[in-house]
């Protein structure tokens, strides 16, 4: 990372370390870190500064993400800057500072019939406590940005994550926006902007886990010797410490692909891929290397993986993500397939 994204993450690793690891799966720490951090404009990092944005590259508002996946926090971020902030900013649309929900593009279709939109929408984090709704809606001439205010909003449902995160369905019943914008993002780029960020929390999250499983396994001792010293445990942290590596180069990678292109499809749903197998194998290994320890209350590893499961399970299924991969290397051909996977530069749709 850059000085600059080193600082950013700094800051925002100073501002999470005012909680512990019990009370950061709790719902109302998340809602403090996200106000603490609304302070600092750290949800809105890469977004346009004319437009309400704090300027930035992707890879500074990585930065931020990893650091929020290392403490293991649910604060909306990602949701609420990164994903309806920048929709807001790509039609054109200033960002108010303040905590909206953000209808994830997968969860269910919304109509704007040229003054009112309806529709429902599923697994919308933070409902209950946003003041609007940012969503992607089709209206009568393409998608159009919708902010429909908390009032004409019938949220139910809510459900808690298994970490601990609250998501419910929304129904707007011939809901009034409060603005409307034509967009020139469609369901699919949102979907993989939305995917990028789960690639960046789960880079955060494993590299805090191979860290607490190195000092774990060095300070515990077992016959008289610590037990990073076994091979059995050395396999474990090996492991994590292959897949942190990875899944951190690809966030890097991905982030670069953001800054030099609009939508780089095939480097995001790569990447989602590497994440999501990693997130399964090395959370295994991290709770094998701490025994009992990992799932203490107020030992930070649970937290971390409860997230990172989470964090793997968001914004599309596996079979979504390869098809994407398969269906660019068959276009591509034998003749493509090397410069697909080894090109350093970054053109629409890769």
């Amino acid at each position: 990372m850059s000085d600059d994204s080193d600082q950013i993450a700094e800051v925002v690793d100073e501002v999470l370390s005012a909680w512990g690891p019990a009370d950061q799966a709790k719902p109302e720490t998340s809602l403090a870190a996200w106000e603490a951090l609304l302070e600092l404009g750290f949800p809105y990092v890469s977004l346009d500064e004319d437009l309400g944005g704090s300027g930035g590259s992707h890879e500074d508002a990585f930065a931020v993400l990893r650091a929020l996946g290392a403490h293991g926090s649910g604060a909306p971020i990602a949701e609420s800057g990164l994903l309806a902030g920048w929709l807001l900013t790509q039609a054109g649309l200033e960002i108010e500072p303040r905590l909206v929900a953000f209808a994830p593009p997968l969860g269910g279709t919304l109509t704007y019939d040229g003054r009112t939109v309806a529709g429902e929408v599923s697994g919308v984090a933070w409902a209950e406590h946003a003041a609007y709704l940012v969503a992607l809606a089709e209206g009568p001439d393409g998608p159009v940005v919708v902010e429909v205010p908390a009032e004409a909003l019938a949220v139910s449902a809510t459900a808690h994550t298994l970490a601990g995160t609250p998501r419910s369905r929304v129904v707007l019943d011939q809901a009034a926006p409060a603005r409307v914008a034509p967009s020139t993002v469609d369901a699919g780029r949102l979907l993989r902007r939305a995917a990028a960020t789960r690639v960046a929390l789960i880079a955060g999250g494993l590299e805090r886990a191979r860290d607490l499983s190195v000092r774990y396994t060095a300070e515990r001792v077992q016959f008289g010797q610590p037990v990073a010293k076994f091979q059995a445990v050395q396999v474990h942290l090996a492991r994590l410490a292959e897949d942190a590596a990875l899944v951190g180069m690809t966030a890097d990678l991905v982030a670069s692909a953001l800054d030099s292109s609009p939508d780089p499809a095939f480097d995001i749903a790569a990447a989602t891929l590497v994440a999501r197998a990693s997130t399964r194998e090395s959370t295994k290994a991290a709770h094998q290397a701490h025994g009992a320890m990992g799932v203490t209350r107020e030992y930070p590893l649970h937290v971390v993986t409860r997230h990172l499961w989470q964090w793997a399970h968001d914004y599309g299924s596996l079979s979504l993500w390869r098809g994407v991969v398969l269906d660019a290397v068959r276009a591509g051909g034998a003749d493509g397939y090397y410069p697909l996977i080894a090109a350093e530069t970054n053109g629409p749709g890769r």
